[in-house]
Order: C-alpha cells, then structure tokens, then sequence
C-alpha cells in the first residue's frame, strides 16, 4: 500500500533474484560438502546429524528451507519469460534438496500439488487447455519430475531426505513437544517461564539441548509468554494472516499455508 504497482513488481524481482542467489549457495555448498558462508547464525555442531546441510545466507537450514519453500509459488508471478521463471523455480526445487528440510519439501508437494491440481480441474472444466495443451503439460512435468529426481540422486544432494523418511530425533523431538506440558505447573502456565526455566522443562523431557529443542514454536511461546501474552499474540498473528489470505491469489494462499503449516512443525517463530 505504500507503494505503486510498478514498484512491488521490482520489489519481487529483486526479492526473488535474491533467492536465487542464496540457491545457487546452498547447491555450491552441498556439492563441495563445505560453507561457503560462514554460519553465524547457530552453532554447527547442532547440525550434526550424519549429512552435511547447505546453510547459504540465512543461517540455519531449515530457515532456508522454509523461506525457500515458500516463496516458490512467487516464481509464477515474475514479469519474466515462462523458461526463465521455470529455471528459477527449479533451482529453488533443488536447493530444497540441498538444505535437507524434509518437512518443507513434504508440505511443498502436498499443498502446492493439491492447489495445482485445483487450479488445473478448474481450468479443464472452463474449456481453457485443449487436448495437445494437456497432453503437452503431464508429458512435460514428467520428464521435469525426471531430470530433478536424477540431478538429486546423481549428486547426492537429497542424502538427508531420503535416509530420514524414516522416524529419527528429528522428528521424535517433534513428538516430544507435546509433553512440555507435562512438566509445568499450571500457575506457570498463566504467566509464563523464564528462557532458563524452560531450558529445565527440555531437560526434563529428556531433550539434548546440545542437538535438540522444544520443535513448536506454539508450545515454545505458550511456555514462555503464558496464556496472558499468548492470546492477543494468536489474535494478532490471525488478523496478519487473514488480511494477507484476502489479498493473494491462489499461489500466494498455498504459500501462507504452507508456511502457517510448515513453522508450526519447528521453533522458529519463537
């Protein structure tokens, strides 16, 4: 609202030449097994879980892969030629291969799939694609679907996604969060705990504070604001959501999804 129509589709575009960029880090840095950029933001040994996972410019992997993730429906919103905006939109696709998020890149299929698969009955049902045009689309998401899958077997970049399908730490911690509660008194729980008390609440539950967190951002902030703060601060998230679920068009609603859905699975929020 603060600026003209003119000046958001620049804004996008460098936005999204930005994300490119951290991309093309994320692929130098998970085919040399090495940083390219300094991790500054965390500490790498928190990360040590087997495989290496790129870090690029924003720090922690799953902050980019999240980031990534959903900002990908954006590619289709680029004032760009269809080959270039796809090229974009595949890189991104790989760099989430690179960043190891197994959850961004589950929901990414799910929801951006889903809402694809919407949009295309929707079109089909109007008359808008003839024969040769649909036709010509699933033969060509195939053989995008293969060179994908081969660039990501070759290189080895989809290791961590591809060993962790199975239940790891990672994603017991997630299951682990639930039981926080169990460990807080409900006078706490009203007004909330300090940062080192909920570090003792994680001890109780049994995490490894060296490699593991409390991986939801809504316990974690329940926790620590109590249910005081946490209430104006859900009604204060929902109203952002709902005024931006208003006025984005259907990609842009799969990513607000997505990303609602996506950071509910970890701490980052908080």
């Amino acid at each position: 609202a603060l600026h003209e129509e003119r000046r958001h589709r620049q804004l996008l575009v460098i936005l999204m030449l930005l994300l490119g960029l951290n991309a093309l880090v994320a692929l130098g840095e998970s085919l040399t097994a090495r940083r390219l950029i300094p991790l500054y933001i965390g500490r790498e040994d928190a990360m040590a879980d087997g495989a290496f996972r790129a870090s690029a410019f924003l720090g922690h992997p799953l902050v980019n892969a999240m980031v990534t993730a959903a900002l990908l429906p954006a590619c289709a919103l680029l004032p760009w030629a269809r080959k270039w905006r796809l090229a974009l939109a595949g890189l991104l696709l790989l760099a989430l291969f690179a960043f190891g998020g197994r959850t961004s890149l589950a929901l990414s299929v799910l929801i951006y799939g889903s809402a694809a698969l919407v949009f295309l009955l929707l079109s089909v049902a109007r008359g808008r694609f003839s024969y040769l045009q649909l036709t010509g689309g699933v033969l060509s998401l195939m053989l995008g679907v293969t060179v994908l899958a081969a660039v990501v077997m070759s290189t080895g970049m989809g290791e961590r996604v591809f060993q962790g399908l199975s239940q790891d730490n990672s994603a017991n911690a997630r299951l682990l969060a639930w039981t926080a509660f169990d460990h807080v008194r409900a006078a706490d729980l009203w007004v909330g705990l300090a940062p080192a008390q909920i570090d003792t609440v994680a001890l109780r539950m049994g995490l490894d504070p060296r490699f593991e967190a409390i991986e939801n951002f809504w316990i974690y902030l329940l926790l620590m604001l109590g249910v005081v703060g946490f209430v104006p601060f859900v009604a204060g998230l929902a109203s952002l959501f709902i005024l931006l679920w208003r006025s984005a068009t259907l990609p842009m609603r799969a990513a607000l999804l997505l990303y609602l859905v996506g950071s509910s699975t970890g701490n980052t929020l908080a």
